[in-house]
Order: structure tokens, then C-alpha cells, then sequence
């Protein structure tokens, strides 16, 4: 979903040049603009290649893919270049010298692009989105209003959608929680079936914590029987035994025996 940048958006879809340089941060949308870019230039599907990341192997694909007439009026390649090698820049470099008429180069980064790339073509700069923008990205997702209120002023997506899981992995460890402490098994079993890896992680990083003041960092209302230093114990030697196997597993097997007594 293409939302905000709006001035390059339409300056690159008016015109493409030979070779456009998109920089910014992360996840902003710089893959989206070059392939919105493309598509209302009129460059056929088959006529588009995409290279996530740039190494000798993918240079010379792109010149093979090059040396071929388009199907329409251009050819397009979209180069991440973030992860690529000085083999990787120089071969680049060499396909951007003198290409076929039809070519067309979109190279995207989110670092400090090579003085030598940036000479080959157009620089076009984004910015974070804006919280508007970044809202409407994330609804899109299927991600609840009141969550995306919390996040959507971090300007990126990426970060927006890793503290929305941390949030839901701490309600949902919080759930199981009380569902403890309350010793409502059902409740348990069923909220048990939304602990991923990081919400298992987070129950545990609870225990160590409060561990580690000697069961006072928490209040029993938020820790309920694992206030309890001897539960909290064991459930922290059944995660230390198994952790590296099956981290949601280790966790379950300790809640449910502090749930059996």
C-alpha cells in the first residue's frame, strides 16, 4: 500500500529517468514508490525484474536481463543495494555506463549511498511517515484502531508492526497470568494458544526480573502465583532446561504444573 511521498511519487511517475536513487529510512515505502513508478510508466510485468539484494551474481542478471529488447517501450530494475559488496557496486556500475535506451534503474537504500552511484543518476530522498500516514498503513493491516494510536507516530512501519507485537505478547502473557492466578484452567488453555516465542519470553523476563529483587519488582496482582518465590522458581528452572528447544513448550509445561499443584 503506497501512502505519503507524495512529491517524488508524482515526479517519478511523470518521467522516469534512466537511472532514480531513492533514499531514506526503512520500511517508508521506497520499494513501493519505484514499483508504483514503473507501473504507471506502462513497464510490463514481464519487463520488470526486482533485486532484494545486490550481489555479482544478481549484477550479471540484470545484465542479461537488460541485453533483451522489452516486450513494451522499457525494462525496469528495481536494486536494493543496502547489503551489497564493492564487487557487487563495481559491476553496478559498469551495467549503468552505457545502457540500452529502453533501460530503466531504480536503486533504493537506506544508508549512505556511494558517491560513485550517486553520480550515475537522479537522487529522490524520503522522509518518516507521518502519523496519519502511518495509521492508515496500519489499518490496512488489519491492526485494531486503539492498538495503531499507540504506534503510529514511529514513522516507520517496521518498527510500528515489532511494538504492536511486543504489546499484544505482553497482553497475552499477562492473560495467561491471571489466568493462574485465578486457577481458571480454561481460561488458561485457551489463552495459552496466543503465546509465541516472544510472549513466552516475556513471562520469564517477568520472573527474572522480580527474581533478581527478590520477588518485589512486581506487584501479585500482576505476577499472581508466580509472586510466589517458589513457583516463580520452578517454573524458571523447567524454562532454563528446555528453553532452547521449544521455548512456548518449556513455559506451558511449567504454568500447567503450577495449575495441577
Amino acid at each position: 500500500m503506497l501512502v505519503g511521498h507524495q512529491g517524488v511519487t508524482r515526479a517519478l511517475s511523470s518521467k522516469l529517468p534512466p537511472v532514480s536513487i531513492i533514499t531514506g529510512p526503512p520500511s517508508v515505502g521506497k520499494r513501493l514508490i519505484a514499483t508504483y513508478a514503473a507501473i504507471t510508466n506502462d513497464v510490463a510485468r514481464v519487463d520488470f525484474t526486482e533485486v532484494p539484494r545486490l550481489t555479482v551474481d544478481e549484477a550479471s542478471r540484470i545484465n542479461q536481463f537488460m541485453a533483451v529488447s522489452p516486450n513494451k517501450d522499457l525494462k525496469f530494475a528495481l536494486i536494493d543495494i543496502d547489503s551489497a559488496s564493492n564487487a557487487a557496486i563495481n559491476d553496478l556500475l559498469n551495467l549503468l555506463e552505457h545502457p540500452p535506451e529502453y533501460a530503466r534503474f531504480s536503486i533504493i537504500s537506506s544508508k549512505r549511498v556511494p558517491a560513485t552511484v550517486l553520480t550515475r543518476g537522479h537522487k529522490y530522498t524520503v522522509g518518516l511517515l507521518n502519523s496519519e500516514e502511518l495509521t492508515q498503513i496500519l489499518l490496512s493491516k488489519g491492526l485494531p484502531q486503539n492498538e495503531v494510536n499507540k504506534v503510529s507516530k514511529l514513522g516507520r512501519v517496521d518498527l510500528a508492526l515489532q511494538a504492536y507485537s511486543d504489546i499484544a505478547a505482553k497482553a497475552t502473557a499477562l492473560t495467561v497470568l491471571q489466568a493462574v492466578e485465578s486457577g481458571d484452567y480454561i481460561l488458561f488453555s485457551q489463552s495459552f494458544k496466543a503465546v509465541d516465542e516472544r510472549a513466552a519470553q516475556l513471562i520469564v523476563v517477568a520472573l527474572e526480573e522480580s527474581a533478581s529483587q527478590r520477588w518485589k519488582l512486581f506487584t501479585p496482582d500482576y505476577l499472581g502465583a508466580f509472586a510466589q518465590k517458589r513457583v516463580g522458581l520452578a517454573v524458571l528452572s523447567s524454562w532454563s532446561n528446555v528453553s532452547s528447544a521449544r521455548p512456548q513448550l518449556a513455559v506451558r509445561a511449567a504454568l500447567e504444573s503450577v495449575m495441577k499443584g
